[in-house]
Formats: structure tokens, C-alpha cells, sequence
């Protein structure tokens, strides 16, 4: 029988648009995410990747998709704002 500590807490999923510098790794951005994140991010995963009409020269768009997860309670909408927002603001502070 299944106690209800061991019942594992909502996650809550986002996803970003990014325009980077086309030789920016997943590897920094996941990074940055991680660094700048509120609340805990169980996963960071990259799902669409497009160069072409409509981005910059010398630029991609990368959509990702971020999982934020508390292990000892649900997220409220509020938190996760909040933590998307340190999030973008890192992102375009040090990535440009």
C-alpha cells in the first residue's frame, strides 16, 4: 500500500520560444534555466528547432519545453509565473 508521502507531487509544464545566436548549446541554455529558475525544474527538453524565413541571420528558434515540479507540494500558478519569468529574464540577459 502506497502512503501518501509517497505520492508524487503535480508537475507543471511550460513551453518557451527562444531566438539565440545559432551557436549557442542546449547545454548553456539548460544551464541558465536551471540557474535562474524559482522552483524546482525536473526537465528542460528542446522540441522544435527552425532557421529560415522570418529569423535573424546568424540565428535559430528553439521551443522548449520546461517541467517545474516541488517535491513536498503542489506549485501554485503564482510560483511558476514567477520562476518562467526569472527564467525569460536570465535567458535574455545572458544570452542576448
Amino acid at each position: 500500500m502506497r502512503s501518501r508521502d509517497d505520492e508524487k507531487r503535480p508537475d507543471v509544464s511550460a513551453a518557451l520560444a527562444l531566438v539565440i545566436d545559432r551557436s549557442v548549446t542546449f547545454a548553456v541554455i539548460e544551464a541558465v534555466v536551471q540557474r535562474a529558475a524559482t522552483v524546482p525544474v525536473i526537465a528542460v527538453r528542446p522540441f522544435d528547432r527552425y532557421r529560415g524565413r522570418g529569423v535573424p541571420e546568424g540565428c535559430v528558434s528553439l521551443a522548449i519545453q520546461l517541467v517545474f515540479q516541488h517535491p513536498d507540494r503542489t506549485l501554485s500558478a503564482a510560483e511558476v509565473q514567477e520562476a518562467q519569468d526569472a527564467i525569460v529574464g536570465a535567458l535574455g540577459g545572458e544570452l542576448g
